[in-house]
């Protein structure tokens, strides 16, 4: 996983994570719900942010496997590489 994909992600996720010195510790094994609280709604935003910062489009079954911080991630690199 690129170190500045995850510098980004952080970014995008930062928004939604209320508990703002959670953002240190992210990793790519970070839950999006478990670790960060993040909710269902919060994650269609961040997909949101992510398509237009990253100009892709996530697909309906993307969403399945939005699971960590790394998966998010994997998404979106796959998608960058397709382009």
């Amino acid at each position: 996983m690129s170190a500045d994909l995850l510098h980004d992600f952080k970014e995008i996720l930062a928004p939604y994570v209320k508990e703002k010195d959670l953002l240190n510790a992210i990793t790519q094994d970070t839950h999006l719900s478990d670790d960060l609280h993040i909710n269902s709604s919060n994650v269609v935003d961040i997909v949101l942010d992510a398509e237009t910062k990253y100009n892709i489009v996530f697909e309906d079954d993307d969403f399945e496997k939005l699971g960590t911080v790394g998966s998010c991630i994997q998404i979106v690199q796959q998608k960058l590489a397709r382009k």
